[in-house]
């Protein structure tokens, strides 16, 4: 049977009819997503995210875990300094940034013919944005390691939009590899345009990343 490529392309069951790819997974992925975004913007301007909510952000599962607990003292603290601040007149009601909070979302660029569908020409252009294209899938897209080849179509896509970006770097990327990714990406230096993402695992990564960071940071990146 063809291979499992995510709900956005084929079915899990191992089934002839469920890895047969479906055109109409793309759609519902997008009704997906907007209806989570659409969520997550209730909750984040509507009273959910006021500070003074802290305690009914846990739920019961997690309430009565050593995490839990530790929660509830940080959460104990910080409504006892929201108590002081209301008394010198700082209230969620005369400051928004103690009711609403701002979000962003993230994710690997992997389907590029749902990035493509999704990318849109800005109207605007700042002075400090170096393309007009705007991925509108999310706010910042990623590559993975597999398709973070400097001549593929996933670099290609990723260099040409306005997006923050990211790319991971695992144990087997050299300094000549991530300083080649940066040209590609992020060629005028442009401050929170380019994040590098490890996963070299815990068992290689003071070994693997120090060369990485002395690289990068030698470049001026």
């Amino acid at each position: 049977l063809p291979s499992y490529r995510g709900d956005i392309v084929n079915g899990a069951g191992f089934t002839p009819a469920e890895r047969a790819p479906d055109p109409q997974r793309l759609l519902r992925a997008y009704s997906a997503s907007a209806a989570t975004l659409n969520l997550l913007r209730a909750l984040a301007h509507g009273g959910f995210a006021d500070l003074h909510q802290l305690h009914r952000w846990t739920t019961d599962f997690v309430r009565a875990s050593p995490q839990g607990k530790r929660y509830e003292e940080l959460a104990g603290r910080i409504s006892q300094a929201l108590d002081f601040m209301a008394a010198c007149g700082f209230t969620s009601d005369a400051m928004a940034q103690l009711r609403e909070v701002d979000f962003y979302t993230s994710h690997e660029a992997l389907h590029l013919h749902y990035e493509e569908a999704l990318t849109r020409r800005m109207e605007a252009v700042p002075a400090c944005v170096a393309a007009p294209w705007y991925g509108a899938s999310a706010h910042m897209l990623w590559l993975g390691e597999r398709t973070r080849q400097l001549d593929g179509a996933h670099i290609e896509y990723l260099r040409g939009i306005a997006n923050p970006v990211g790319v991971k770097i695992g144990p087997n990327a050299t300094p000549t590899d991530v300083l080649a990714l940066a040209q590609a990406l992020d060629p005028a230096r442009e401050p929170g345009r380019l994040v590098l993402i490890t996963r070299m695992g815990a068992g290689q990564l003071a070994q693997k990343l120090p060369p990485l960071v002395a690289a990068v940071r030698d470049a001026g990146l």
